[in-house]
C-alpha cells in the first residue's frame, strides 16, 4: 500500500512521504513564498529530463535528439536511442504529448525500473533542413550545356526554378534527365532528381533560354540577286544562332565566287542555302572521260552536252565514237564515267 499525507506548516503544504513508497508516479509539492508548485518525477535512479523544444535531423525522432539522459555510457547511449516516432518533413514542427512520450519510454525494455523521467506538458519538436541554392543549380545546368555544346560559347539567357522545396540535411546532389535539354529555338526544359545521401528526395523543374554565340560571315552592304560575291561585299559579326533556322557560315572563303540567287540585307547571315551552283563544266567544253573497271583506267575526250555541277551527272559525246554517255563531274575539266 502506497501512502503519502500533507501537513500544513508555516510556510505551506508540505508534502510528507512514507518511507516504503515505490513505483513510478510521486507528487510532491514544492514550497516556495508560501505557494505550492506541482513537479511530477518518474522513479529514481537514471534521470531522463526531457527538453521543451528539440532540432533533430533524422526521419525518426530518437531519445537522444530531445532528452538529457544521467547515466553510465553504454546505458545512456542504449536509452538514447529509444524511438519516440516519425520526425516531421524536414523545416517542420510537431509536438509529442507528455503521457504518450512517457509511455513510449517506459514500454521500451531497457528502461530501468527506478529510472526518473522529467518532462513538460509539451516536446515541440523541428527537423533540421536545407534549400537548393540557386547557384547550385545553375552551375549543374551549365556544366550539362558544357557537355551538350562540346565547349562553344553558350549563354544562359533566362532561368526558372519550380518545385523546390527543404530537403533533409546531408550531402545534395542533382541528378538530370538524359535528354538534350535545349531545343533548335534555345529553349531550354529538364527536370532534375534532388538527392540526398543518394537518395531521391524530390525533384525540381527548370524552363529557360538560352544563347550560342558565334562569330558567322554577313553581308557588309545590300546585295542583290545574281551578284557573285567577293570579300569587299562581307564581314564578320557576333550572333546568336539560335535566331536563325540555316546555319550561316563561318570561314568567308567559302562564300567568295558564289552567285546569290536570293538578295541579302546589310548584316543578314550568309548560309549556303542562299547560293546558286554554278557549273564546274559549261555545255560544249572539253572535258576529259575517265572510266574505272576493276584495275582498268581508260581515258578519253569529251564534249559537254550540258552544264554539269559538282559530283551530279552530266551527259557528254565521246569524241572518238560520237557516243553520248553519262558521267560525275569530279572537277571543272574530269568527269567519271558511270557504269
Amino acid at each position: 500500500m502506497k501512502t503519502a499525507r500533507l501537513e500544513r506548516t508555516g510556510y505551506g503544504m508540505k508534502g510528507v512521504i512514507n518511507s516504503n513508497i515505490r513505483g513510478c508516479c510521486l507528487v510532491l509539492c514544492l514550497v516556495f513564498a508560501g505557494a505550492v508548485w506541482p513537479v511530477q518525477v518518474y522513479g529514481g535512479g537514471v534521470v531522463i529530463t526531457v527538453k521543451a523544444d528539440s532540432l533533430v535531423s533524422g526521419e525518426e525522432i530518437l531519445l537522444k535528439d530531445v532528452a538529457v539522459i544521467e547515466a553510465d555510457g553504454l546505458e545512456a547511449q542504449a536509452l538514447g536511442n529509444i524511438g519516440l516516432g516519425n520526425s516531421p518533413k524536414p523545416g517542420k514542427i510537431k509536438y509529442v504529448d507528455k503521457d504518450r512520450l512517457v509511455r513510449i519510454v517506459q514500454s521500451s525494455r531497457i528502461f530501468p525500473e527506478k529510472a526518473q523521467i522529467v518532462c513538460p506538458d509539451r516536446v515541440y519538436v523541428k527537423r533540421a533542413g536545407q534549400t537548393l541554392d540557386r547557384e547550385v543549380v545553375v552551375s549543374r545546368v551549365e556544366e550539362l550545356l558544357k557537355d551538350r555544346f562540346m565547349n562553344r560559347t553558350v549563354e544562359i539567357e533566362e532561368l526558372s526554378i519550380r518545385g523546390d522545396e527543404t530537403y533533409p540535411v546531408g550531402a545534395l546532389d542533382l541528378d538530370a534527365e538524359s535528354r538534350d535539354p535545349v531545343d533548335g529555338h534555345g529553349r531550354l526544359s529538364l527536370s532534375m532528381d534532388v538527392l540526398v545521401e543518394g537518395k531521391r528526395q524530390g525533384s525540381i523543374r527548370i524552363r529557360g533560354m538560352v544563347s550560342e554565340y558565334v562569330d558567322v560571315v554577313c553581308a557588309r552592304r545590300d546585295l542583290a540577286k545574281d551578284v557573285t560575291l567577293s570579300e569587299r561585299d562581307l564581314t564578320l559579326k557576333r550572333i546568336n544562332l539560335f535566331d536563325f533556322k540555316d546555319l550561316p557560315l563561318k570561314e568567308m572563303d567559302r562564300a567568295v565566287g558564289k552567285l546569290l540567287k536570293t538578295p541579302a540585307r546589310s548584316g543578314d547571315p550568309i548560309d549556303p542555302s542562299m547560293f546558286k551552283n554554278l557549273p564546274l563544266v559549261e555545255k560544249g567544253e572539253m572535258v576529259t572521260m575517265i572510266a574505272k573497271k576493276d584495275y582498268l583506267h581508260i581515258r578519253t575526250m569529251g564534249i559537254a552536252k550540258e552544264d554539269g555541277y559538282e559530283n551530279q551527272l552530266v551527259a557528254v559525246e565521246n569524241i572518238s565514237s560520237g557516243k553520248v554517255i553519262r558521267g560525275v563531274v569530279r572537277d571543272g575539266t574530269t568527269v567519271e564515267i558511270v557504269y
